[in-house]
């Protein structure tokens, strides 16, 4: 058969082979332009040629058994500083190769499996952390290649179809949290609570959102909106308790904790560890209270 289309185009190859490369290319276009980066991995550094898109990483010939897996992190970190996040993913669970079985026969065999994913090396953690399973290709009965997409394309790919959509909305402002993009977090958690106001998630991460800001003010003012809504969610109680200690309000921060304890608050190993209580852990109210709470229990 002859590739029609794109770098490969003229060349003649094997049926499989065919519906490879048209399948890599398929999906680059769907999932992502022509500007954008991706990663390919284990091995396959043609795919960028054949995807006609940039690699996320500056070494483009990934084999996760050459280096140690501190490599691979701080090729992801550097990644990540450069703004070169990929768009797409294409895992590859052995070499797309076929070797000959016999040199007296036309008969030829896969190479074995060489790699499985989920795996634990730094570039499956970003793929699982960061992105979602769209689609794979059979090579044979025992190996795949496996194409993932950025969960924030999708999940916009998605919101376009359904602006209104209450659960997307937030689980975009939960990736943009997570990611550290907080100033996007707040966008999304703000659009879900124009759409729901009582919606109890999105307040919590608002709000948590605004602490990590250092915005300690508007943080208060949501958790206290969470509590108008549930006023027996005890760790809001704590929260509450956390900010005031971060700003030196001592006695402020007692009270709330007591009101978290009333509320069933129980969680001493987070009371004894939370650098968020590091300005109480000196005083007399803190001491009284953890003391008399691990001794009632």
């Amino acid at each position: 058969m002859v590739i029609d289309n794109g770098f490969g185009k003229g060349i003649k190859t094997n049926p499989v082979y065919k519906e490879l490369y048209d399948w890599i290319s398929m999906n680059a276009v769907k999932y992502s332009d022509k500007d954008d980066f991706i990663i390919s991995y284990n091995l396959a550094p043609m795919v960028y040629m054949i995807a006609n898109r940039r690699p996320a990483l500056e070494d483009s010939y990934v084999d996760i058994s050459d280096y140690p897996y501190y490599y691979y992190q701080m090729a992801i970190d550097k990644m990540k500083q450069n703004k070169r996040e990929p768009r797409l993913a294409f895992v590859f669970e052995g070499i797309p190769a076929l070797w000959p079985i016999s040199l007296k026969e036309d008969k030829y065999k896969w190479f074995s499996k060489s790699f499985s994913y989920p795996a634990d090396d730094p570039i499956s953690r970003y793929v699982q952390e960061y992105m979602k399973p769209i689609d794979y290709f059979r090579l044979s009965d025992q190996l795949n290649v496996k194409c993932f997409a950025d969960r924030f394309f999708i999940l916009g790919k998605e919101l376009k179809a359904d602006p209104f959509n209450l659960d997307l909305v937030y689980r975009l402002g939960a990736l943009y949290q997570k990611k550290g993009d907080l100033d996007h977090a707040v966008g999304f958690y703000k659009r879900a609570l124009k759409n729901n106001p009582k919606f109890t998630p999105a307040l919590q991460n608002l709000a948590i959102v605004y602490s990590q800001k250092g915005d300690n003010r508007a943080a208060l003012d949501v958790f206290k909106q969470i509590i108008e809504l549930n006023p027996d969610q005890n760790d809001t109680y704590y929260n509450i308790a956390c900010i005031y200690a971060k700003q030196h309000k001592i006695d402020e921060s007692v009270v709330w904790l007591k009101k978290a304890i009333d509320k069933g608050f129980k969680d001493w190993e987070l009371l004894k560890s939370d650098h968020d209580m590091d300005n109480m852990r000196g005083t007399p109210f803190y001491k009284e209270i953890l003391n008399n709470q691990l001794g009632n229990d």
